[in-house]
């Protein structure tokens, strides 16, 4: 029998990539952010004598920037000026300017885009009538806090020698420079899917699912609610009543993004304190207190006293006590404590009496 032999006259074992090198660069621009506020006590005091002063700030930043009030080169008006100290070269910053009195409502606001370089010659941010000042009780006797965000773009390059195999992997596997934003990303993608969830929540009529590691890994009262035998863990179910639906999906979020939306905390800031200090949430807790005490006004400031006598939130306390006595006519003239004297005169009496105990320590 005859055998036939056939031979390749060109075997190959392996595929090989052309020794092929391209250049590849990016220039990346990071958003930094400077926030800074000036408070001024009696600023245009002498104003009415015709006496006025420029008055400085404290440099702030690695910049060195710093502002001026200066109400005494231009004769009709005052004027605030930006300057900057550091050695670096001009570039261009977007300036978020704005003026407040005492109770931390705006007086002007502005936003403008210049450039600033080193030297003598601020920026111009801003400027008013003299007069203006005269007739403001806040400029005479009072405090103005000028309020100064900085943003401007730091721009990086990064270049490099690529192969043409390494090219090749980053056309068709996207990469992330960030393993942070990548876990980030995911923790979202689970708030929004809740894929593979093993508890689910009964709130009001509403159902939330979610994964008991996650929640357990964030707040120390889930922690203790699924280490342990309760009912909670083996029915794989939570009754909660105590808390109104939209706001525990913004606790959820917050539980696995690390933030409520943008808008929660201009709608339900003291129902999030109420469940951040439920499930001892702290850093949760200081961001509604931080809000709460920005938003503090004459028509809420009771609201947020009351509040503050259920759960524990030392710093808005002491603001709402401080706005109390600061502000008693404003406070008292309200539909508010209207309200609350006839429905809940032992709350409004234990209130006054925490404003006048707060009085009689300091």
């Amino acid at each position: 029998m005859e055998t036939q032999v056939i031979a390749n006259s060109a075997p190959s074992t392996k595929s090989e990539l052309p020794a092929i090198s391209s250049y590849c660069c990016q220039t990346k621009g990071v958003v930094n952010e400077i926030n800074f506020k000036w408070t001024i006590e009696r600023s245009a005091f002498f104003g009415d004598l015709g006496i006025w002063e420029t008055l400085k700030s404290p440099e702030f930043s690695d910049n060195k920037f710093f502002l001026t009030l200066d109400m005494t080169s231009s004769g009709s008006h005052a004027i605030v000026y930006l300057y900057r100290h550091s050695n670096s070269s001009n570039y261009p910053i977007r300036v978020e300017f704005a003026i407040f009195n005492e109770k931390y409502e705006a007086i002007h606001e502005k936003t403008a885009t210049t450039g600033i370089s080193k030297g003598t010659v601020g920026s111009h941010l801003f400027q008013m009538y003299k007069k203006e000042l005269l007739e403001s009780r806040d400029f005479m006797n009072g405090n103005i806090v000028i309020s100064c965000k900085i943003k401007s773009v730091i721009r990086t390059q990064q270049a490099g020698k690529v192969a043409a195999t390494e090219r090749h992997l980053h056309k068709t596997i996207p990469i992330r420079d960030d393993d942070q934003d990548l876990i980030l990303h995911q923790l979202e993608e689970s708030f929004e899917k809740m894929l593979f969830s093993d508890v689910t929540f009964n709130v009001r009529g509403r159902q939330f699912s979610a994964h008991k590691t996650i929640l357990a890994i964030r707040s120390p009262v889930f922690a203790a609610m699924f280490l342990h035998p309760t009912k909670e863990m083996q029915s794989g179910e939570v009754e909660v009543e105590d808390i109104d639906p939209d706001v525990f999906q913004e606790v959820l979020r917050y539980l696995y993004t690390g933030s409520p939306q943008s808008t929660a905390m201009d709608v339900m800031a003291p129902a999030l304190l109420a469940a951040a200090d439920k499930y001892l949430l702290e850093h949760l807790k200081t961001r509604c207190e931080t809000h709460l005490i920005r938003q503090m006004s004459a028509k809420n400031c009771l609201d947020l006293l009351t509040l503050t006598t259920n759960h524990p939130a030392e710093y808005l306390k002491k603001f709402a006590i401080d706005y109390f006595r600061r502000y008693p006519s404003e406070v008292v003239e309200t539909k508010h404590l209207k309200k609350m004297k006839e429905e809940n005169p032992a709350v409004l009496c234990d209130l006054q009496q925490m404003v006048l105990t707060a009085q009689q320590t300091v």
